[in-house]
């Protein structure tokens, strides 16, 4: 709803819905000012420092009419190609080359436009690279000429509008002059995180090879559009994709680094990827259900972006309440009607029977219990069931059931605990159909400490001094 100017304060008050936030600066004293609930800043802070994880821009594929091909047609192990000519490019290349080259050397490339939150929309865009695979790097022109003649023979057509592009007179000097900008050994790794380098927020997925009749299956390098982090893990990739799309990323991301180029990673704190943490392997279960989803079924992705919502919050130290305050705050800033929730969880798919803690967040230096929970998602039951669990204070824990079927649960006490990560060694054994099954991993209890209280200035429309 727009407010009229004109209007007396009378009707602005009988038509609106006001509420008190407390503006502070978000990471230093001259960052912008995030308006929040009181007490929510201090826990954001432990999301604002460096990551371990960095982005990069893609390769800089300009000119385009020459870089960007389309794929016509496979004749044997090469393709023919064509060069396509974009009517909106500042220096316009009119030159049309069709020609046929080596397949191996032509890969997808992903431009930023063909990445959503989650999922992405390959427009079949194509590009020849000549590089070494041993380095990574385009390769030497006496080598391309008598490795990849076809390939050589093309770019050769344009050698002059090349040598007089600004990717070539700024970085390229002394290359190839098929050089392309930023061309290095990690736009090949197995797995990526990408989103589009201009827009207002960060909507990442993960890609790891595309599938083409003309190509075969390729790694899809992304171009100057696109921003990227380079994994060997694809379970990792998915990990880091959560949490990049999650609202206490979009909260930081947007009041910290106002752009979601390559140096938001420089802000926003992300813990590396451990296998056997618990919330970490959700995590990478939920997001491979986004990605599968994604585009067609919106209702069932906004349930799975909630349960990824709670599971980042316990990454910081958020309880579930603090995130409905910040979901809240967010859709208010952002000019979104904001409904109350009704508690709803989303359901992973069944898979293997699993051990997790819950309530694993508490309050500093209080008892509390925590529950270890068994949870068998098939319709065969199990049989000798026998967990084990040590302690960070090296305490043992065991327990023997002769049958679990759905969802089994008992209690573990501790006594106060400072602010911290501890963890609990777990081995769960099992029989299921007369297999035994063996899983040992670390489960997680987080104990938050102290809110410390800064300096807050109380904006009330009274202060505005209507």
């Amino acid at each position: 709803m727009r407010i009229d100017q004109s209007m007396s304060l009378d009707k602005v008050l009988a038509q609106t819905t006001r509420i008190c936030l407390y503006a502070e600066p978000i990471a230093h004293p001259t960052s912008p000012l995030l308006p929040l609930e009181r007490g929510l800043h201090e826990k954001l802070r432990k999301a604002i420092r460096i990551s371990p994880y960095r982005a990069y821009e893609g390769i800089g594929l300009t000119p385009r009419e020459i870089f960007i091909v389309k794929v016509l047609r496979k004749v044997g192990n090469n393709v023919i190609i064509e060069n396509r000519v974009w009517s909106g490019a500042k220096k316009q290349i009119s030159k049309k080359v069709i020609q046929e080259v080596e397949a191996e050397l032509v890969y997808p490339v992903l431009l930023g436009r063909d990445v959503g939150k989650y999922e992405i929309k390959w427009r079949k865009t194509y590009s020849v690279i000549i590089y070494d695979p041993k380095s990574g790097k385009i390769l030497p022109e006496h080598k391309a000429k008598i490795n990849y003649p076809r390939a050589f023979s093309f770019y050769f057509n344009f050698k002059h509008e090349l040598e007089s592009a600004a990717n070539y007179k700024n970085y390229g000097k002394g290359q190839p002059f098929y050089f392309i900008y930023r061309m290095e050994d990690r736009v090949f790794a197995p797995a990526k995180v990408v989103w589009r380098e201009v827009g207002t927020r960060i909507n990442a997925a993960v890609i790891t090879t595309l599938k083409d009749q003309q190509i075969g299956e390729k790694i899809p390098l992304p171009d100057y559009t696109c921003v990227y982090v380079p994994l060997s893990n694809e379970d990792e990739a998915y990990y880091l994709c959560a949490i990049l799309n999650s609202m206490i990323s979009r909260l930081v991301t947007s009041y910290v680094h106002l752009h979601p180029d390559p140096h938001v990673l420089e802000h926003f704190y992300i813990p590396k990827y451990v296998k056997t943490d618990d919330i970490h392997s959700k995590l990478v279960k939920l997001s491979k259900i986004a990605h599968k989803i994604a585009d067609r079924d919106k209702g069932k992705l906004a349930k799975v972006e909630e349960e990824i919502d709670k599971l980042v919050a316990q990454l910081y130290s958020i309880s579930e309440d603090e995130l409905k305050e910040i979901r809240k705050c967010l859709a208010m800033l952002e000019g979104e009607e904001y409904e109350e929730e009704f508690e709803e969880t989303v359901e992973l798919p069944p898979s293997m029977p699993d051990v997790s803690l819950r309530n694993n967040v508490v309050e500093e230096k209080k008892p509390f219990n925590v529950d270890v929970v068994i949870s068998n998602p098939l319709e065969e039951p199990l049989r000798n069931v026998y967990i084990k669990l040590t302690t960070f204070d090296n305490r043992t824990v065991e327990r023997n059931f002769e049958e679990v079927k759905g969802e089994v649960s008992f209690p573990l006490s501790f006594e106060g605990l400072k602010a911290g990560e501890y963890k609990v060694k777990l081995t769960f054994e099992y029989v299921i159909k007369d297999v035994p099954k063996k899983v040992e991993k670390e489960l997680t209890i987080y104990v938050k400490g102290p809110e410390v209280k800064h300096a807050e200035r109380n904006f009330k429309i009274e202060d505005l001094g209507v």
